[in-house]
């Protein structure tokens, strides 16, 4: 299956999440988020993500991390 890179050198942030919608969309899930050990860097606000190990979807809000309950 071909993998768009999410994250390169110098990549505008609106081209990395085009990236990350079409490595969904090309998985059958637009609505998937990304299962990590712990957050993505760098983020920017509306990010979110699986934390595999606290085991809770989780979003920046621009500042932190916020757990989902």
């Amino acid at each position: 299956m071909l993998r768009v890179p999410v994250i390169a050198p110098n990549m505008p942030e609106w081209v990395r999440k085009v990236a990350a919608a079409a490595n969904q969309l090309m998985n059958g899930n637009l609505n998937a988020k990304p299962r990590l050990a712990s957050a993505p860097d760098p983020a920017v606000e509306g990010d979110s993500y699986y934390d595999l190990t606290l085991h809770k979807e989780r979003t920046y809000d621009g500042t932190v991390w916020r757990d989902h309950w």
